[in-house]
């Protein structure tokens, strides 16, 4: 991937538009600025995981959805409490957010966010490619342990390092720390991506 620039700049094309539909969603259901860092395109690996290159931290919610159908991978959401708390309008009379435990319905909610927000991303990719992609049932999580960064560990493991990943930061005005999204592509996807495109790696 590192050689082909053509085929990195059509990534980061991809994660920019789709990128830019999922925040549209976001500032629709929040009714504000959603702002965005750059795409960054790069291949997966183990040890992105066990280190803080994502950022993972005790205080991260995690939601994970799986898409498959002509592509498959998973996307992920790192979204820290601050912003879910304020999305939740969980702030006291000075606007300041109490420290506490989301409920099951609060996290509900944010699932289905980020399934709308999973929608939003998709339907650019799947548009251009005319593929067809089907995004699975959400599943949540307060931090990264568990079967969610199993699942992500396993698919890292399975492809050998040929898994790519497309992350952009947002972020918004009422609480500037920046949340993940993070879409990854199975190594199989990959090379049927290169074959659309008649691009090698």
């Amino acid at each position: 991937m590192e050689n082909n620039s053509y085929l990195l700049e059509t990534l980061k094309e991809f994660g920019n538009i789709s990128g830019g539909n999922a925040a549209a969603s976001l500032a629709l259901l929040m009714d504000t600025q959603v702002y965005l860092s750059v795409s960054k395109v790069d291949k997966m690996t183990q040890l992105d995981l066990k280190t803080n290159d994502l950022r993972v931290e005790e205080h991260m919610i995690s939601i994970l959805l799986p898409f498959d159908g002509d592509m498959e991978g998973m996307l992920l959401f790192l979204l820290n409490q601050t912003f879910a708390q304020t999305y939740l309008k969980k702030g006291d009379a000075t606007g300041c957010v109490c420290a506490y435990q989301l409920q099951e319905q609060e996290l509900k909610m944010l699932e289905e966010t980020a399934s709308i927000m999973a929608s939003a991303f998709m339907e650019g990719i799947a548009s251009y490619l005319k593929y067809a992609i089907r995004i699975q049932q959400p599943s949540i999580t307060m931090d990264m342990k568990g079967s969610i960064l199993n699942e992500v560990l396993t698919m890292a493991v399975q492809d050998q390092h040929q898994a790519l990943r497309i992350s952009r930061s947002f972020w918004v005005s009422s609480c500037e720390t920046p949340n993940e999204l993070i879409f990854l592509v199975k190594g199989n996807s990959v090379d049927k991506l290169c074959a659309s495109l008649e691009v090698s790696r």
